[in-house]
């Protein structure tokens, strides 16, 4: 994206506005942030801010995919070193991807007794 397009001036004057603390709570460069720095991707922001260079969009895509994987890859160990009852993870997978059950986080609502 071209530095002179009002899209690039608007996120530019926005992400200066957070770094020097005069809206750190809410909004759409706190999301942004938040999203970048939950999967360890906090340095392209600087770099961003620094020098105006990103990544393509498909590099972007890939690096952020790899991370969002690496980040629920430790997630997931975590919860099997976790569960010292091995309820839960006593099967082992063969398959390097994550099963896609693990996409159902967040997506099935529990059931309440009663509800009709």
């Amino acid at each position: 994206m071209n530095n002179n397009t009002l899209g690039k001036q608007v996120i530019l004057a926005r992400l200066y506005q957070w770094k020097y603390n005069q809206c750190k709570h809410s909004g759409f460069v706190q999301d942004i942030v938040n999203v970048l720095q939950r999967y360890g991707l906090g340095s392209y922001l600087d770099t961003f801010m620094s020098s105006y260079h990103f990544p393509s969009k498909s590099e972007w895509k890939q690096i952020f995919g790899e991370s969002v994987y690496d980040s629920r890859n430790a997630h997931n160990r975590h919860l099997m070193q976790e569960d010292s009852l091995g309820r839960f993870f006593n099967v082992a997978g063969t398959s390097c991807c994550l099963h896609k059950l693990w996409d159902l986080e967040g997506k099935i609502k529990p059931v309440t007794p009663g509800a009709s």
